[in-house]
């Protein structure tokens, strides 16, 4: 690909330079997305060369799959609005705008961890890392099928009358169809767990065990409650896991600025430094890598949408209590039973008795040694 279009370019006769061709060259290197994901994938992997055949390769690929993003007409809509602009242009101050670069540096740091590719040859690595951000880019609207119910009173009775639509930004997961007729639930987690469309995945209980959505999301919605606290940290655990999107904005608030000035160097993972001043500060990879909380900073969001005065209300109270003392006896031989005890015992007895069961897995502090 990569070399089809150089000898395409050296076909081209080109007349006098434009007038604003240093601001739009300025343009499409700060907000191509082929140029940058170019810059992102060097910098997981520092001793590739830049004109390295896989890495262009690789580049150009996810650019090819930003086309398809930028060229569905839902994108057409959002970036266009009243503007009389080209779109390319509307396109390219939209990269802009969002800052693209840092978009891709962050996504490709996730994705070298969360596809094992870290250790592996370099050529591999950015090839793996582009086929799945293009995977997420190039997702195909899901045809949903909708009952709109019409009232025939002079008959008596309701019909539902289904009608298709398709959707991009918001989809549920499952066994679903794209519109050729492919079971895609693969795809979609793919495409959720990244940082473009779409944005609001439904799901059943089936979503609550075994599968990972914390990458780009720090928020669930418990469209109806679990009966227990135990599927209640299930499902909340989907989206509390290692490098979550709540533990990456919280450090990136914390030394994104002040930290990459004073310790960044060019070429390097920026996500790699900042992790590592996390780590300095916080000691421990649990309170670094899972816990990393700041105040006024990102945290796991629970959102329950209940009617006022419903037994959801008292329900969830009972839930809460409950997911407390589950934390609490979490590793201990039968849960069930032991989390059933301490919920029958009043306050004090239940504080005694935590007290006296409780493991602390707090790693112990080493002396320090003296030198001399």
């Amino acid at each position: 690909m990569f070399s089809r279009a150089v000898s395409d370019a050296r076909a081209l006769k080109l007349g006098p330079p434009p007038a604003d061709l240093a601001r739009v060259l300025a343009r499409l290197a700060l907000a191509s997305p082929a140029v940058c994901a170019l810059r992102s994938l060097k910098r997981s992997c520092t001793t590739v060369e830049w004109d390295d055949p896989a890495l262009l390769s690789a580049s150009s690929s996810i650019g090819v799959a930003f086309q398809s993003l930028l060229n569905v007409r839902e994108s057409v809509t959002i970036l266009r609005d009243t503007s009389t602009r080209p779109y390319w242009e509307l396109a390219l101050q939209h990269g802009l705008d969002g800052n693209l670069g840092s978009l891709l540096d962050e996504q490709v740091h996730v994705l070298v961890e969360s596809l094992g590719v870290a250790r592996a040859p370099d050529a591999e690595r950015v090839t793996k890392v582009a086929d799945e951000i293009s995977n997420s880019l190039s997702i195909r609207a899901a045809p949903l099928s909708v009952d709109e119910f019409k009232l025939e009173p002079n008959r008596g009775r309701m019909e539902a009358v289904p009608f298709k639509v398709r959707c991009q930004f918001a989809l549920r997961f499952g066994d679903l169809k794209d519109e050729k007729g492919e079971t895609r639930a693969e795809v979609v987690r793919s495409a959720f767990n990244s940082p473009f469309r779409p944005f609001v995945l439904a799901s059943t209980s089936v979503g609550q065990e075994g599968l990972d959505f914390h990458v780009w999301c720090h928020a669930i919605v418990h469209w109806n409650l679990p009966s227990n606290p135990v599927d209640m940290e299930q499902r909340e655990g989907r989206v509390h896991r290692y490098k979550g999107h709540a533990v990456r904005k919280n450090v990136a608030s914390a030394f994104g600025r002040v930290g990459l000035c004073a310790h960044w160097e060019a070429g390097q993972d920026p996500w790699k430094v900042m992790f590592e001043l996390a780590k300095q500060e916080r000691g421990t990879d649990l309170k670094t890598f899972w816990l990393f909380e700041t105040e006024g900073g990102a945290r796991i969001e629970r959102r329950v949408p209940l009617l006022p005065l419903s037994r959801d209300e008292i329900h969830l109270q009972r839930l809460k209590r409950g997911l407390a003392l589950y934390r609490l006896v979490f590793g201990q031989p039968r849960q069930e039973e032991l989390l059933t005890h301490l919920g029958d015992l009043d306050e004090a007895q239940r504080e005694a008795a935590v007290a006296k069961w409780r493991i602390d897995l707090t790693p112990p502090e080493m002396p320090e040694r003296s030198v001399g």
